[in-house]
């Protein structure tokens, strides 16, 4: 009987680490103030300890084309804070 329950126990255990998680995606303009890129920053790392995908999208509000040197800079960040960025960074033109 102890045997069953721990086998049971185990594999709802592996079952849940096993699980899917979602993609979350975050847009962030390329033109906004340093407090808010700050909150955006900080939800992007919630949801990355939270072992979720996060799609980041940069959008440029002007057309100003700030998109790809945003990215990089976000990156740069990631990095500093000892984040890896497994995908490469793309850039897509609306």
């Amino acid at each position: 009987y102890k045997f069953n329950q721990s086998k049971k126990k185990k594999e709802r255990k592996s079952s849940q680490n096993n699980r899917a998680r979602k993609r979350k995606e975050i847009q962030v303009g390329t033109k906004i103030s340093s407090g808010h890129f700050e909150m955006k920053y900080n939800t992007i790392v919630k949801f990355l300890e939270k072992k979720h995908q996060v799609k980041i999208t940069a959008v440029d509000a002007r057309g100003d084309n700030f998109k790809e040197s945003f990215l990089q800079e976000l990156s740069k960040k990631m990095e500093e804070d000892g984040y890896v960025i497994a995908e490469p960074l793309k850039v897509f033109q609306a």
